[in-house]
């Protein structure tokens, strides 16, 4: 269909006027052919719009707006790419409009901080059968790139049309602590929920002596508490070839450290999943603690959750070792692997997805997390897009990135506030050492790759003023070379921890 219309397209293009003359051409995936005429994504002068080309008698026509002209032959109306017309692509063209992906199958969360990536995210995931969840911030990335979930959602929805993706994809209101942000997620439109505990998880049970724990236990203990020992203390929990057991003390340490937080879940989900009448993919993040999620605490959480009937499509504990932010796992494999392979056994048990957060560039351990989670599995990344449009500066404007770089370090004590990195700046080089020789060094050492990781907000938001529109302005003009390196990047996530297998059923 393309090849019959694109000298048609091109003509209309070349004679929309001379200021149009250089960086325009039509998204051929993103054509489709309407009752007379067709709709398609093009960028003219740079920037991106759709076309409604003799389309006057299609029933959506007029929920376009834009401008209309009369080129050559043609009725073409030039609508912009905003939110009033996602809205209405996302009505005739519900492929563009997100959806739940549910507890079966694996799936991934690609978050995007700059609204550009969702063409690379697609051209990585598409084929492999994996469920991508492409409309994925938290209120902190909203908050530090000055954006909201409806920018967002718009974002992707464009994304989508542009590559011509059809096969479904999640928006997830990620690590979301509070009520009023849960409702704002989904307003929005957004599918999917990560429900962020670490506000109801008491971090400093486990640090006190076991009389104090006793002593605590005694003077909170109420009627459920009863009840939870007649379930759960000094019992054996069996789950497929494992088996737990909850002495007295483990048992008193998981009711203080995780019962508030299960009583939080059970109110979001009953006054606003369920409330909803239509289904809404929940995630419980447990992660966000100064320890290790043990397997007994995730079965006591996931075992409460189903006695109150509670339905969530994945949960994500902390595992052993540490999941820091845009670098590789650190830690004993050895000893991840065998404690792993029980929490992807519990939530094989109780049916939900297991959940890996900070989960990019995770290389040492995909092989292990693809190898027991088979089917149930959501892998949630978020900055390392980011980073790797940071490849696209240093190989284009690598003067750029050196001064990024140094007003990273001005920042650094800002944006540590907002993220827990191990990153060291003792090893990170001078500001005057780094040039556009050997810039692309910050983005391979782990310190520095950190660095410019939580500082994205220094440079995206609408106040970072030079360099966001620098940065723009370079990955819109280089937007083909971002989307190679995203699709090259992902690809290497999926390929070790095998998920595309996985989804359409192959042998691991």
């Amino acid at each position: 269909m393309f090849e019959e219309t694109n000298k048609m397209l091109s003509s209309i293009i070349e004679e929309m006027g001379e200021k149009t003359r250089q960086n325009k051409y039509i998204y051929p995936k993103s054509l489709q052919r309407l009752e007379k005429g067709y709709i398609t994504l093009a960028k003219i002068g740079g920037e991106k719009v759709l076309l409604l080309i003799n389309a006057t008698n299609w029933l959506g026509y007029n929920d376009f707006s834009g401008n209309e002209m009369k080129i050559g032959g043609s009725k073409v109306k030039i609508a912009p790419t905003n939110h009033e017309n996602a809205c209405a692509l996302r009505w005739y063209f519900p492929f563009t409009a997100p959806m739940p992906l549910g507890n079966n199958g694996c799936s991934m969360g690609m978050g995007d901080r700059l609204g550009l990536a969702t063409p690379g995210h697609v051209r990585a995931i598409d084929g492999t059968g994996i469920k991508p969840v492409f409309a994925q911030q938290s209120i902190r990335e909203l908050t530090l790139t000055g954006r909201s979930f409806t920018e967002v959602l718009d974002d992707v929805t464009w994304g989508v049309f542009q590559e011509g993706y059809q096969s479904g994809f999640g928006a997830d209101g990620d690590h979301l602590k509070h009520e009023n942000e849960v409702k704002e997620a989904l307003d929005a439109g957004y599918t999917m929920i990560t429900l962020d505990c670490s506000e109801k998880l008491d971090n400093t049970i486990g640090t006190k002596a076991s009389s104090e724990i006793a002593e605590v236990y005694n003077k909170q203990k109420t009627d459920i508490a009863y009840k939870l020992e007649d379930i759960y203390l000094e019992k054996n929990l069996t789950f497929g070839r494992y088996k737990l057991y909850l002495d007295e003390l483990n048992f008193k340490k998981i009711v203080l450290t995780y019962l508030p937080a299960i009583n939080h879940i059970e109110n979001i989900y009953k006054n606003n999943i369920m409330s909803r009448c239509k289904e809404i993919d929940f995630e419980i993040s447990i992660d966000e603690t100064t320890f290790p999620t043990s397997p007994e605490a995730h079965f006591f959480v996931a075992a409460e959750l189903e006695r109150r009937d509670i339905k969530v499509t994945s949960i994500a504990p902390r595992f052993i070792g540490e999941f820091q932010k845009g670098i590789d796992y650190i830690g004993d494999i050895s000893k991840f692997e065998k404690q792993f392979m029980i929490h992807a056994a519990i939530a094989a048990f109780f049916g939900y997805k297991l959940s890996i957060h900070s989960g990019s560039d995770k290389f040492k351990v995909f092989p292990i997390i693809g190898k027991y989670t088979r089917e149930r599995l959501h892998l949630k990344t978020a900055g390392t897009s980011w980073l790797e449009a940071l490849k696209v500066v240093a190989r284009y404007q690598p003067q750029l990135l050196c001064a990024m770089y140094r007003h990273a370090l001005m920042h650094v004590d800002k944006a540590r506030s907002y993220y827990q990195v191990g990153m060291d700046i003792t090893k990170m080089p001078a500001p005057e050492t780094v040039t556009e020789d050997n810039v692309k060094s910050i983005l391979r050492q782990d310190d520095t790759r950190q660095l410019m990781h939580i500082t994205y907000g220094f440079f995206l938001h609408p106040e970072a003023g030079v360099f966001r529109e620098k940065i723009y302005s370079l990955l819109k003009n280089n937007e083909e070379a971002y989307l190679d390196i995203l699709k090259k990047h992902f690809s290497k996530h999926i390929e070790l921890i095998n998920m595309g297998q996985s989804s359409k059923g192959g042998m691991r």
